[in-house]
């Protein structure tokens, strides 16, 4: 892929979850058990965990904001693909995604952020039901 994205499918969760705890330690002395149990599972929870990275460069058309979201978007059609392939995903941010000390752990460039990750695997049990919204309450026409 070229540009400022970057994707590292992380099939060592034993690796990210060490990322995760120690990252969790340093931004908090006093974690509780549960939070630890968390952050030390949470790679375990999906067989594969795509890591979305972006990394923008200087560019004379392209600010980075626009590198940003445009990883943003590769993230979203990666979801769309696996769905359309069968599989569930779900996309997840929290404490470990626009992190310095993350970034340095996963030694990315200085420029570099995890601005996602992508839990992949297969669907267990029923969908969750989504919410029907009104499109009025989202969307202005002009005009």
């Amino acid at each position: 892929m070229q540009g400022g994205a970057r994707y590292i499918n992380l099939f060592y969760q034993k690796k990210l979850s060490k990322i995760f705890i120690e990252t969790a330690r340093e931004l908090n002395k006093e974690l509780t058990d549960i939070q630890i149990t968390k952050y030390t599972e949470a790679p375990f929870r999906a067989p594969m965990i795509i890591v979305l990275i972006s990394n923008p460069k200087e560019h004379p058309k392209v600010p980075a904001v626009e590198q940003i979201i445009s990883t943003g978007c590769a993230g979203q059609n990666i979801l769309l693909s696996l769905n359309a392939m069968g599989y569930g995903a779900i996309w997840r941010t929290g404490n470990f995604a626009f992190n310095e000390l993350i970034s340095k752990r996963l030694e990315l460039e200085s420029s570099a952020q995890v601005i996602g990750y992508i839990y992949t695997g297969t669907t267990t049990g029923k969908n969750k039901t989504i919410p029907i919204h009104d499109l009025e309450d989202y969307v202005v026409i002009l005009g």
